[in-house]
């Protein structure tokens, strides 16, 4: 007998508001996507794994996914896509221009689940890499909202509030529902510090501040 293995991003509402400890729950359970569907944004590639799906109290999910198909080769195959209301669209695809940053483009996806707030913006990691390289990049932090994709920080940035020091290394993050990133960094190239050193940073893009360090 021939068996089929397949994979898929699910999600969930509770038929009742709150639970008491030993309470019984249902939840209607929903597919978001599923190995094999088509990927939006990305014409001639479809899904053949996932990782990292995150959800908000508006039921928004994002996810990060592999892909396979026509066209698709280790330069291209993985990229974040978003449902709103019931509608899968594509965020950001590995070997896509990187917005604003000339000669530019996106490489591998990282490894740090993304944040998703409850107006619906997504912060992930992603490496930067120039155009046509195979290299695997530097790391950098973006937020996207529905009309705007923005760098908040990337490897060999100057560091705010840190005199002649550039970020190293970008750590976790996390994003409010105003919309404000926060992140740990470690700096570099800053001999008056003791090293590794690593701070906190917050803001907003083009206005990121330093927190502690």
């Amino acid at each position: 007998m021939r068996t089929t293995s397949m994979m898929a991003v699910l999600t969930g509402l509770a038929a009742t508001s709150a639970a008491l400890a030993g309470d019984t729950v249902d939840f209607t359970m929903r597919a978001v996507a599923m190995t094999g569907d088509a990927a939006p944004g990305a014409p001639g590639a479809h899904f053949v794994g996932f990782g990292y799906p995150v959800i908000n109290a508006a039921g928004d999910v994002s996810f990060l996914a592999t892909l396979g198909g026509a066209g698709v080769d280790q330069s291209n195959d993985s990229g974040i896509w978003m449902q709103r209301n019931g509608n899968v669209s594509l965020i950001a695809r590995e070997g896509d221009a990187a917005p604003n940053l000339n000669g530019m483009e996106f490489g591998p996806f990282s490894e740090k689940p993304c944040a998703l707030n409850d107006r619906g913006e997504l912060a992930f990691g992603a490496h930067l890499r120039h155009e046509g390289s195979t290299d695997i990049g530097v790391a950098s932090v973006w937020v996207a909202s529905q009309d705007a994709l923005s760098l908040i920080v990337k490897v060999g940035d100057t560091a705010p509030g840190v005199p002649d020091a550039t970020f190293g290394l970008i750590g976790s993050f996390a994003l409010n529902n105003a919309g404000r990133l926060a992140f740990f960094g470690e700096l570099e190239s800053n001999l008056s510090l003791p090293f590794p050193h690593v701070g906190l940073w917050s803001g907003l893009p083009g206005d990121v501040a330093l927190v502690a360090a």
